[in-house]
C-alpha cells in the first residue's frame, strides 16, 4: 500500500521551510523594493548612475528580479494554503505523493518529475 499524504510530523518540516523562505523572500523584496526606488530617484536627479540608458538597464533588471522574487513569494503562500488543506506534497496532475527530496529542495513543488 502507497502512502497517500504527509504525517502531521513531515508537514510541520516542510512547513518551517516554507516559512525561512518567505522571511528571506519578503526581505528580497524589501529590499528590491528600495532600490528600484533609490534608481529611480538617482536617475531623475543625474546621481550615481551617469547616463538614463544605464539607469534605465539597472531599473529594468531591479524590476525583474523583484517581480521573479514577488512570484516565489506568491507561490510559497500557495504551497502553505496547501500544508493546511492538507494537500501539500501531492501531485496535481497524478495524486501520487511528491518525493521529500524533492519537496525539501523546491518548497513550491507541485508535481512529480
Amino acid at each position: 500500500m502507497t502512502k497517500e499524504m504527509y504525517s502531521q510530523e513531515e508537514l510541520k518540516v516542510f512547513k518551517a521551510k516554507i516559512l525561512e523562505e518567505v522571511e528571506k523572500a519578503e526581505y528580497d523584496v524589501a529590499s528590491l523594493t528600495d532600490k528600484r526606488g533609490e534608481v529611480g530617484r538617482r536617475s531623475d536627479h543625474n546621481g550615481s548612475y551617469g547616463d538614463d540608458s544605464k539607469a534605465d538597464q539597472i531599473l529594468m533588471q531591479t524590476s525583474a528580479l523583484l517581480e521573479k522574487k514577488q512570484n516565489y513569494l506568491q507561490k510559497l503562500q500557495a504551497a502553505l494554503l496547501r500544508i493546511e488543506n492538507n494537500s501539500y506534497g501531492i501531485d496535481r496532475s497524478t495524486g501520487q505523493l511528491i518525493s521529500k527530496e524533492r519537496l525539501l529542495a523546491e518548497p513550491t513543488a507541485i508535481s512529480t518529475i
